[in-house]
């Protein structure tokens, strides 16, 4: 009896640290996976230097831009170029010129606010514009920085910038917004946002958008 009593007792134990084993095995697969708990933190942490750097200086800091660039290298296929951009802001009209009139900005004037074309142009309500040759991002006067969406409209510039410096081409210049937009989804999604809630830009805009009609 007192055998058998010690067998079962020796069972039992195996029994429950066998479970255990298993358990420990399976462990890793029911908790989040590591890598989108790290890029949360990521982005959490980019968000921070957004607001923290445009209240301390006014302007996107160093340290933001490297980050950006960071995420677009591992995420897509843009080299990662730490030759950040001149970052200044400016006023709806004056988007509205540099994207649809495509004046320069050091030539653009309040005089071109009665061209009935910029009026037209500013109704397509520009959120940001990068210039190639003064290698500079222009955002809106309101920007902060301080939620996911006014970030990805950064990220989405940067993509620009990144592409200038590397001189890549496209077949149109529209072309070259694919890949930004892409990119500005991919980041909205990272924060359960999407370019179509946050700016009404639909699969179908985004096509029709980036593509060469002439």
């Amino acid at each position: 009896m007192l055998k058998q009593i010690g067998l079962l007792t020796a069972l039992a134990a195996f029994t429950i640290m066998g479970a255990s084993a298993v358990r420990s095995a399976e462990a890793p697969q029911l908790l989040a996976p590591a890598q989108p708990v790290a890029v949360a933190a990521t982005h959490h942490a980019v968000i921070e230097r957004g607001i923290a750097s445009r209240q301390d200086t006014g302007h996107p800091g160093q340290a933001l831009l490297s980050e950006i660039v960071t995420w677009l290298s591992t995420n897509g296929d843009l080299p990662a170029f730490h030759d950040h951009p001149r970052i200044e802001f400016a006023s709806p009209r004056k988007l509205a010129a540099m994207r649809y009139k495509n004046i320069p900005p050091e030539q653009w004037n309040e005089d071109s606010e009665r061209d009935p074309a910029m009026q037209a142009a500013q109704a397509h309500n520009v959120v940001a514009v990068y210039n190639d040759r003064a290698r500079t991002i222009f955002l809106p006067d309101a920007w902060t920085g301080a939620t996911p969406a006014e970030l990805s409209v950064l990220v989405h510039e940067m993509v620009h910038h990144l592409q200038n410096l590397a001189g890549l081409t496209y077949e149109c210049p529209a072309a070259r917004e694919k890949p930004a937009y892409l990119a500005q989804d991919q980041w909205l999604k990272l924060h359960g946002l999407d370019l179509e809630t946050e700016f009404e830009i639909d699969r179908f805009t985004l096509v029709v958008s980036s593509a060469c009609l002439r």
